[in-house]
């Protein structure tokens, strides 16, 4: 079995603290909103925490799963990145649908993070290829 450099590692680490610590957040909120009954998924807001919950899940269980060290680790990475830009691009979407003037500013280091991870990707197979 091919052990993995510390960088990579440490990212998987980073990826389950940080799910685990918007998780130990969303689940009380959702929880309250669910107990007063003010969960809608046609609210922005509530669009929102529904997205965030589901990225913290996803990205938790693939640093778990990577850190077990299953082999298809960097698929499950692109697809979490497809995911989290599509998501995005929904909440942009619904924001301008309900003409809340969502801050540019705000989806920028999400679409960034993507914009890295698919340059990484295509770079590493490029030196792979030479």
């Amino acid at each position: 079995m091919k052990s993995n450099s510390l960088g990579l590692q440490i990212l998987w680490w980073a990826e389950i603290v940080v799910g685990a610590r918007a998780l130990l957040f969303l689940i009380p909120v959702m929880i309250s909103k669910w107990q007063v009954r003010s969960l809608s998924p046609s609210a922005l807001e509530d669009w929102f925490l529904w997205v965030a919950m589901f990225v913290s899940v996803l990205y938790f269980l693939i640093g778990v799963v990577s850190l077990f060290g299953h082999k298809l680790w960097r698929v499950f990475h692109a697809v979490a990145m497809v995911i989290v830009l599509l998501l995005t691009l929904g909440l942009w979407n619904i924001s301008s649908q309900q003409q809340v003037s969502l801050p540019l500013f705000y989806l920028l280091p999400a679409v960034g993070a993507l914009c890295l991870t698919a340059a990484v990707y295509s770079i590493k197979v490029k030196m792979q290829r030479v």
